[in-house]
This record gives structure tokens, sequence and C-alpha cells, in this order.
């Protein structure tokens, strides 16, 4: 039918749009129609060429969020500086550290990977910004020692402290020095900041430096002194606002306590002053002096207005630096009556100890040398006289009568229970003694003696016995 035949028929093509370019008539008969843009199975048809355009590319200086992270917002800090490090101890590198708790933080962090370069650079942030960070400073300050060198620290820290001029950097600016101007320096920043505690405990530190041989006493007495003052300040409150770091400030606490504690038992384990002994000899007292520790120089002034004597070591040897001078002692006259002596001396690190005061009592130095003197020679109490083997010779007793009290003697198996005569002590000269005021007869066929002595000070002898030769 005429119908179907009307539906069977092609549609004719499309008219190509006016302003496309026409193919030569001569190929319009070869030329095939246009077909459409392929369709795959794996999406949708490919667009225009004219539309596949390269994206731009992103301004590096501008960088954009991803959607996947978005903008960290806004980081609010404590205003306190060590409660902001605190509150940062469980992240990674901050990426916008502007803050000095922050660029510290980041320092830390970095130092702990192993990245100094990078812990350097934010030490050096962090230690020009305004505040008195001791932990943050000595920190910067050892790291630049380990990677440039101790001349290398010394100098940056020389300028820092132009630029940023706080107690901090002063201190470590003297921590980086060498040898004597080193304690010198550390002694004058000390000096300079009373009361502020940090300089006080690193001053402590370097006094208690084990060199050979150990602290001399002055520079432990130093030490306690500095300790002391470095955790007054902590107890006032006062330390808190010099560290970033509770941490390290409880470890210097610890530490405080427990060096002043060992000291402590040092001063109570040995002796710190010097003593002296006196004794009396032909033409008056010899003072002999015992001092605590070596000591390249002793001085001593008799009395408040005597004239200075320096000692130097034992038989007549001229003392030099460094070597102690041994068995120090002076000379006093026989008449001389109850004074105070000055000692003085330096010690093996040139420190001036003293004066001490050291009593002078001829009555009491009187009881004291000759009881020290028969008990350390017993044996010269009594003695037999071979030329008159009746008489017993007590010239040892006499000569230290001001120390005794009173003596009792025995004959043969007797206790000691008779009184042994003893002149009246004479302190202007007890070695002498009155013509037979020595001897004692003894009884017929005496083959020993025993003795015992009461001294001064109440307390008794050991009965010591005496067998005729």
């Amino acid at each position: 039918p005429a119908g179907k035949a009307a539906q069977a028929a092609p549609e004719p093509a499309p008219s190509p749009p006016a302003n496309e370019d026409r193919p030569p008539k001569g190929n319009q008969a070869a030329s095939p129609a246009p077909r459409p843009p392929a369709r795959t199975a794996a999406g949708p048809e490919r667009p225009p060429r004219e539309v596949q355009r390269e994206a731009p590319k992103a301004d590096p200086a501008k960088p954009e969020p991803s959607p996947a992270q978005p903008a960290r917002p806004a980081r609010t800090l404590p205003a306190d500086p060590a409660a902001a490090f605190a509150s940062l101890a469980a992240e990674g590198v901050i990426p916008d550290a502007r803050t000095l708790p922050e660029l510290y933080h980041n320092a830390r962090v970095l130092e702990a990977k192993g990245d100094r370069p990078g812990a350097l650079a934010a030490y050096a942030a962090a230690a020009a910004l305004p505040g008195d960070a001791v932990d943050l400073h000595l920190r910067h300050a050892s790291l630049l020692r380990a990677v440039r060198g101790p001349a290398a620290a010394r100098q940056a820290y020389a300028a820092l402290a132009k630029s940023n001029p706080s107690p901090a950097v002063a201190l470590v600016s003297a921590i980086g020095l060498d040898g004597e101007e080193r304690g010198a320096r550390l002694e004058a920043v000390a000096a300079a900041q009373p009361g502020a505690g940090p300089a006080d405990f690193v001053l402590a530190e370097s006094l208690l430096d084990r060199r050979a041989g150990g602290p001399t006493l002055t520079e432990r007495r130093l030490a306690f002194d500095a300790l002391d003052r470095f955790l007054e300040a902590a107890a006032a409150g006062v330390l808190a606002r010099s560290f970033v770091d509770r941490t390290f400030l409880e470890s210097w606490l610890d530490a405080a306590r427990r060096r002043r504690g060992e000291i402590e038992s040092a001063f109570a384990s040995s002796p710190t002053r010097p003593s002296a002994a006196f004794s009396r000899t032909g033409s008056g007292w010899l003072a002999r002096f015992t001092l605590p520790e070596a000591a390249t120089a002793v001085s001593v002034r008799v009395g408040e207005r005597g004239e200075v004597q320096q000692i130097g070591p034992a038989r007549g040897e001229e003392a030099r630096p460094g070597q102690p001078a041994a068995e120090p002692a002076i000379e006093l006259p026989a008449n001389s009556p109850r004074t105070t002596l000055y000692l003085s001396y330096r010690d093996r690190a040139d420190r001036e100890a003293g004066p001490f005061p050291l009593t002078f009592d001829p009555a009491a130095a009187e009881v004291a040398g000759g009881r020290t003197a028969l008990e350390r020679y017993p044996e010269s109490w009594v003695t037999f006289r071979p030329d008159i083997p009746d008489l017993l010779s007590f010239a040892g007793l006499v000569s230290h009568r001001c120390a005794i009290a009173r003596a009792r003697i025995g004959f043969g198996d007797e206790p000691p229970n008779q009184p042994l005569p003893l002149p009246p002590c004479d302190s202007t000269g007890p070695a002498t003694m009155p013509a037979g005021a020595a001897l004692l007869s003894l009884p017929e066929g005496t083959a020993m003696v025993r003795v015992q002595l009461t001294y001064a000070d109440g307390s008794e002898s050991p009965v010591r016995s005496f067998q005729r030769p």
C-alpha cells in the first residue's frame, strides 16, 4: 500500500549549516555522509574536541584547601607561656608557628626526630622573641655547640645579647666561656641578678664541678648558699617566669635539693674548720694548726690588732703555688694571756678561706696539752731509779700536773689507793718542779707499782702497772 511505502522510505539527510564549508562539487558524490560520534560501553560519548582544554595550574603562593582536609581553625593558646607550651605536648610540628611556645615546641619535636637544621631554625626564631626562657636558650646553645662548635655558639649568643638583652641570654653567654673566665662571669651574672634564681643554680653546678680532688670547702660553702637562694626563689614563685618547660624546672629543683643534701652530709662527716693544739716549750708556747684541707698558704693574726704572720711548710721550706702548707705552727710568749688567733689560708682553687677564730686559753691549754702528753706516753709516768733502788721517780706526772686533779699509787699487788703527792699547778712554768718533789720512797722489796690518774675534768685513766726492771 502507499502508506507503508511512505513509511519505509528513508528520510532525507539534513542540510548542512549555512556557515559550514561545502566540499567541492567534483567530490560531492564520493564523500560519505557524516556519522554521529561513536558510543562506547565504558561511558558517555567523548566531548567535542574544542572543549578538551587543560585546566589552569594552581598558584603555589595561594594554596586552596583540599575538600578532604579542611582549613585548620584558629588556635587559641593560654596566655601563660608555660601553660601554652604544655598544651602543645601531644601535637606534631605546627606549620604556622608564630609564638615562643609554638616555636619552642617545634624545635623540641624536630630535635627528637633528628632534624637538627630544622630544630636550630625553630630555636633561633624563638630565641629572638622577647621573654626570659632560660630552658629555651640553654637547649638552643647546647645544640649549636653540638652542630657548629663552641665558637659558633659563643658568637651567636654574643650577637643575641645585643638584639635581645635578657637575663637568660646573659647567663647562657657566660656558660659558653671557658676556664676561669667562665667562673668569674657566672659569679658576676649571679651577683647582678639577686633573687632571680637560675643564675644561682648554674653557679652552684659550676662550683661543684668535678675537678681533680673535688671542690674545696669554700667552693662547697658558696655552692650551698647559691642553692639555698635558688630554692628560696622557687618557694617564692619567682622561678616560674623564667622557664617555659615546667619539666625542665622540676629537674633543676630535684638536682638542687640533692646537691644541697650532699653538701650537708659532707660537712657533717668530716672537719670543715681548722683547729689548734697548744703545748709548752722551753721558751713559751707552740701553737700547731690542723687544716681541714690542703692549702697553698697560711696566715695567722694574734689578737684583734696583732700583725699577720705568714706560715709556710714545715722545716723552713718556702710555700710555692699549688703546694700544701704542712704542719703550720707559730710560737707564743710564755706569759701570753687568753686571746684569739685568726687563721686564714688559700685553698687549691686559690680562694681565701677564713679568717677562722681559734681561742688560746693558757689554763685550758695546760690541761689539754698535759692530758694529751700523759695519754700518749704513759710509760713516762713513773720510773725506777737504778742508781737509788729505794726511790721511785714520778717526774713525768709532775711535769704535767696541771692536767691532773689527783694521782693514786699501789705497791705490789695492791690497788692504787694511796695518794701520790703532786706540787700545786704553776701555769707560768709547770714543767719546772721543786727539788725532791718528784721522788717517792718505796717499801722494801717492791717489784711493781700501779698508778691511776684523775684528770682535771674528773675523768679517770686506766690503771697502769710498772714493773721494776
